[in-house]
């Protein structure tokens, strides 16, 4: 019985467990950029490559900050076009285009602070920031907004 009404009360926890708040994205990139900046820190001993590196490690969060506004902004547009009976398809077309560009914008960002990164570290620095890099965009990718 004892063992029965424990795993009656186990489920439960975990049920209940699961049902939690998903984090921010404000908090997932808060701990991600915090993380990353920690890696940088402990790979990198040359204190003008770091400073450098920990700015770049800023840059990418403002420019995961600025996608998820984007983003969230184009959600709205769309809903919002989406709801008025008399969009025309040049407006949708219009709002996806216009979304496309600042997300191609981004990409080129991100990209340009990562190649930076790499010129900044060494092939023995390096590993261990680019996984904490990876595990920071994969992350702010599964947050929802």
């Amino acid at each position: 019985m004892w063992a029965s009404a424990s795993l009656a009360v186990a489920a439960v926890l975990v049920l209940f467990g699961c049902a939690g708040t998903p984090p921010t994205l404000e908090a997932t990139l808060g701990k991600d950029t915090s993380e990353l900046k920690s890696a940088i820190q402990r790979a990198v001993a040359d204190p003008g490559r770091r400073d450098k590196l920990l700015e770049h490690a800023d840059g990418i969060e403002s420019a995961l900050r600025g996608h998820a506004a984007d983003y969230g902004r184009f959600l709205g547009e769309y809903r919002r076009l989406n709801d008025a009976f008399d969009t025309t398809q040049v407006q949708v077309e219009t709002l996806f285009a216009q979304f496309d560009q600042r997300r191609r914008d981004t990409r080129a960002r991100l990209l340009e602070l990562h190649f930076q990164m790499i010129r900044l570290t060494s092939a023995q620095e390096w590993p261990a920031i680019a996984k904490v890099e990876a595990d920071m965009l994969q992350s702010t990718i599964a947050v929802p907004r």
